[in-house]
């Protein structure tokens, strides 16, 4: 029986769009949007940078280039933290914080808080790099005001690459890889081939991955972007956020206990992937494991940087394709009984 690998990024659906991409920076990845604002604001030695402890290594990789002065606050089983604390750990020194919207959910920043940091003039970066479809949806409103925004296209849509950033940049910013987005494409196409002769290698030993930073190098190949954006100005983005958000919600009702997020939070946004919580790292594995065998491209996040690395969400945490495919199965395996 012929097995296709199934991706975390969703189907494209084409048709007319009305979001004015013009309006934003295009970078290839995202990490090169971060990059970029630490140019922009002047990140030095000096300062100090303050980040959740649930985040991928990429982003404290790009950060230690310019300072080695970070302070992490704390992210709780809920994906939530505590204003007081991120409130004490402010000073002088602090030049910039981030705030992450996981999995497709805008993460919940008080007023109160928010003006107590920009009294402080402190930069605010909204990363929301895993919320692409989640801007689009919301027609690209915050719920608070922060000065950089970056979201990453091709978590949610496979289009290999790809990323936006809104703020102060100083400079035109439109550039998309082309040898990055071929690269990309051949990477999926021997994971289907592997699927196809029954090979389950995808995501093996992910435990023992060590992915650092490329280099950065802006123009780096040939510019895409006219191509890139005239793709994106042809995806019919209500029909796709139409059918992942129907998804989600019936993720919801089978995985209700497991969710990390509330039916209302799942409502207002669109799900990058769909997380569920495991009873120990050992259940983590047993159903990521039958994905795997099941070429179903489920992952655990982040890949940790050494000097933050928050195990206790990382084992228990297991991130599922918004799929019809992955959902059928894990009703087929009863995968719900294995989680507790």
């Amino acid at each position: 029986m012929f097995l296709k690998f199934v991706t975390r990024e969703g189907k494209l659906e084409y048709g007319k769009s009305n979001i004015d991409f013009d309006k934003f920076y295009f970078f290839t990845y995202s990490r090169e949007a971060i990059y970029q604002i630490a140019e922009e604001v002047n990140l030095n030695n000096s300062s100090e940078v303050i980040v959740p402890n649930y985040i991928c290594n990429t982003v404290i990789d790009i950060l230690f280039e310019y300072t080695k002065n970070i302070k992490f606050y704390k992210i709780d089983k809920n994906l939530k933290f505590d204003d007081k604390e991120i409130k004490g750990f402010i000073n002088k020194k602090t030049k910039m914080i981030l705030f992450v919207d996981y999995f497709g959910v805008e993460t919940v920043v008080n007023h109160e808080l928010v003006s107590f940091i920009k009294d402080s003039n402190i930069i605010i970066i909204k990363d929301s790099a895993h919320s692409f479809l989640t801007l689009v949806k919301n027609n690209f409103n915050s719920s608070y005001k922060y000065d950089y925004m970056v979201s990453s296209i091709y978590k949610n849509l496979p289009l290999g690459v790809g990323a936006i950033a809104t703020g102060n940049f100083t400079k035109e910013h439109k550039y998309i890889d082309k040898k990055t987005i071929i690269k990309r494409k051949i990477i999926i196409k021997i994971k289907n081939i592997l699927c196809f002769l029954g090979i389950n290698i995808i995501n093996k030993n992910i435990e023992n991955l060590n992915i650092t930073t490329d280099k950065y190098i802006v123009y780096n190949g040939k510019n895409y972007y006219d191509n890139y954006q005239n793709i994106l100005n042809n995806i019919n983005y209500d029909k796709i956020i139409s059918n992942r958000d129907n998804l989600a919600l019936d993720y919801y009702e089978y995985f209700k206990e497991n969710s990390l997020f509330e039916l209302d939070e799942i409502k207002r946004s669109s799900l990058q992937v769909f997380p569920i919580w495991c009873s120990s790292k050992e259940k983590r594995d047993q159903i990521l494991n039958t994905m795997r065998e099941n070429c179903i491209d489920a992952f655990t996040w982040a890949t940790f940087h050494k000097i933050a690395a928050n195990e206790y969400l990382w084992e228990h945490i297991l991130l599922l394709p918004l799929n019809d495919m992955v959902l059928k199965l894990a009703k087929e395996k009863k995968l719900k009984c294995m989680i507790m």
